[in-house]
């Protein structure tokens, strides 16, 4: 059991010790039964930022990757130049998103939807201003700018990357997605923002729609993350880190004839994390793309292709045989 809307770190830990007290008191691998725990309970500090962090991932993906994918190339997004991003929703997800993109060289968060109120600025906007500014003023844009946009008005702007964050499944229809200009839209919600004919219309138009099932997977891989330390009652970190010192030290070593101090201490936990999930997600995207350029259909359907056939994969190894 993971973190899900309408809960938090607090209440992973009170079904935790629930658990172990009433249910199972004497497993040494009653901390696994849910993720999304504190670190000082088992969990992993970067938890909480993992989902935001993971749709982040995939737009760094498309940037990195897009002239060797000629499958995404319709849309007109193309590698180089700093790519411009505007994001609505600017909860957890939304921040740690735009966090992660505005520290890299080649993109820039150029509009923030959050409420009934978006800001916009060509230049870019600090994601840390925005989230300070929510926290003084009970979660409101409102005063920050002179100049607003209706959220509207603001996602039809001409930029490269729509970020959705905001929980509102089907929100989107065709009416407003024929007046958007970005190249590439993001689903970052546990389902699609978009109505069954505005998603037509993107896909008939070009545009790249990165579904949920991959771009919200941070969160889940992270939890998966939790699962093994709690099983190996270990921190991550011990299980590369000697590894990788040994590794490193003996590179250097070699180029300059032994001269070198041991001072390099390994990856932090957080770190990682969140390597681990980057690999895991662009592994993901590659098998996606891969599908859906052999069956000709879009990534959504590829995903959901994937999955079932893993399903489908499983039974048959156990000699179950499905019927219609």
């Amino acid at each position: 059991m993971s973190v899900c809307e309408g809960t938090n770190n607090k209440l992973m830990n009170v079904i935790k010790d629930t658990y172990k007290s009433i249910v199972n008191v004497n497993s040494v691998n009653a901390d696994a039964v849910v993720t999304g725990k504190g670190f000082n309970l088992g969990g992993l500090n970067l938890y909480n930022a993992s989902s935001g962090i993971g749709i982040a991932n995939t737009a760094i993906f498309l940037d990195q990757n897009i002239e060797k994918q000629k499958f995404l190339q319709t849309s007109g997004f193309s590698s180089g130049g700093k790519k411009s991003v505007i994001i609505k929703g600017f909860n957890a997800r939304g921040y740690n998103a735009a966090k992660t993109l505005s520290n890299r060289n080649d993109f820039k968060i150029v509009g923030v939807i959050h409420g009934n109120i978006g800001i916009y600025n060509q230049i870019g906007i600090d994601p840390d201003e925005i989230k300070d500014y929510l926290t003084k003023n009970k979660d409101s844009l409102e005063g920050l700018s002179k100049n607003t946009f209706s959220p509207n008005e603001l996602l039809t702007r001409t930029c490269d990357i729509v970020i959705i964050t905001e929980n509102k499944e089907f929100d989107m229809n065709i009416d407003l997605v024929k007046e958007l200009k970005c190249k590439v839209l993001i689903e970052g919600i546990n389902a699609s923002p978009l109505t069954f004919e505005a998603e037509d219309y993107l896909l008939k138009k070009g545009t790249v729609i990165v579904p949920s099932l991959l771009s919200c997977s941070g969160e889940f891989i992270c939890g998966y993350l939790e699962w093994l330390k709690n099983l190996e009652h270990r921190n991550l970190t011990i299980l590369f880190k000697r590894y990788e010192k040994n590794f490193r030290m003996k590179f250097i070593n070699q180029i300059t004839k032994g001269n070198q101090k041991n001072t390099y201490q390994g990856p932090t936990e957080s770190e990682l994390v969140m390597t681990t999930t980057a690999e895991m997600m662009d592994e993901g995207f590659n098998k996606m793309i891969m599908v859906a350029q052999d069956q000709k259909l879009n990534l959504r359907t590829a995903a959901f292709s994937i999955a079932l056939n893993r399903i489908y994969q499983h039974y048959q190894e156990k000699g179950i045989t499905l019927t219609q």
